[in-house]
């Protein structure tokens, strides 16, 4: 373990002294860490995900307000000319993380999610139902965007979520900056994270919440779990009309659930949240399995489903249906992603937390 954490020292100082964006997706392949340092698999695989976190420098996030554009994740370049007070908030993660910021009387709109199915944290839920209620907020429909209910409520800046442009973001991106979220690393994380403190002029809080907690936290757990065995683990993100789906290489779950001491069946797929057959899931053995879309699937529904009685982490009692605050902590890319690491840590290998 310290020879690993050397070796994470000498490679995060090289990618120190690379270029802002670069710096942090520069990626060294588990391999390659293998036959340049003679790091075992498994300290390969966990210096691969963890190099790119510690490399990662909030100040090279590009973009100010009213001077230096800002470049969302789908790579667009957004301007936005002057002081941020009106912002309407589409992506459940940044209205968190403006929560966080102390940075939330500047919400004008958000989507109406919180009032019916979003439950955590139970602070902003209970904040956000009283605002509405009081009139303070508007609550927008999630699946029916009105695009002229935006530009009425004449906000300086629109934040939305997706992995293309929202048909009703495209309708406004003209006349209001539109910054779209799409994150699937865990380096994307830290950076919409910075750039939604950069906008609402929070980026010492940014800097502080990934430099001191994150970062911190996520050395922490790599380095305790690094010499523990590794169970094979099977992680649900949504069973629908019998299809199955999981995390996927490259998702930021997936990265997680390397940290936490896991050794993620998802990973052979190559996608993020991909479907997975039934037949994989059995053949791959899973050691312990971890239900992202509970209640929808329950410990019992996975019992009865055919052939998955044989699976060691079905026999051995190891199927783990979780909160919805652990979820949100695991699922939701915002500022309490080092405590779902935790959560997905506890679960793997309960005997480092007794």
């Amino acid at each position: 373990m310290k020879r690993l954490t050397i070796i994470l020292l000498i490679l995060v100082l090289v990618l120190g002294s690379l270029a802002g964006y670069f710096a942090y997706h520069f990626v060294i392949s588990p391999t390659k860490l293998e036959t340049l340092f003679g790091l075992s698999q498994v300290e390969a695989k966990v210096a691969s995900e963890l190099m790119p976190i510690l490399a990662f420098s909030p100040e090279d996030v590009p973009g100010e307000v009213g001077a230096e554009a800002f470049i969302d994740d789908l790579g667009r370049v957004v301007f936005i000319s002057g002081p941020v007070e009106r912002i309407v908030c589409l992506h459940p993660a940044a209205t968190e993380t403006l929560f966080y910021y102390g940075a939330d009387d500047k919400l004008v709109a958000v989507s109406d999610a919180w009032l019916y199915w979003i439950e955590t944290p139970g602070d902003v839920v209970q904040e956000i139902e009283n605002r509405v209620g009081d009139g303070e907020l508007v609550a927008l429909d999630a699946f029916s965007v009105s695009p002229e209910k935006i530009i009425d409520l004449e906000p300086d800046v629109v934040f939305v979520f997706g992995y293309a442009l929202p048909e009703y973001a495209r309708a406004i991106e003209d006349k209001v900056p539109v910054i779209c979220f799409a994150p699937t690393s865990l380096e994307d994380i830290l950076y919409d994270l910075v750039v939604i403190g950069k906008v609402v002029d929070k980026e010492e809080e940014a800097a502080s919440l990934i430099d001191n907690i994150i970062k911190t936290q996520f050395a922490g757990i790599a380095m305790m779990t690094i010499d523990e065995s590794r169970p094979v683990v099977f992680c649900e993100t949504g069973y629908w009309a019998g299809e199955i789906y999981t995390t996927g290489k490259g998702s930021f779950v997936s990265s997680l659930i390397v940290l936490a001491g896991g050794d993620d069946i998802g990973v052979a797929v190559p996608v993020a949240n991909p479907v997975i057959s039934s037949e994989r899931v059995l053949s791959c053995e899973p050691e312990v399995i971890i239900l992202l879309d509970y209640p929808w699937a329950t410990a019992e529904s996975v019992v009865g489903r055919p052939g998955w009685e044989t699976i060691p982490a079905v026999i051995n009692g190891e199927v783990y249906e979780l909160d919805a605050e652990s979820i949100d902590k695991i699922t939701r890319p915002g500022p309490r992603i080092a405590e779902g690491l935790e959560a997905l840590a506890r679960i793997i290998h309960p005997e480092l937390f007794e």
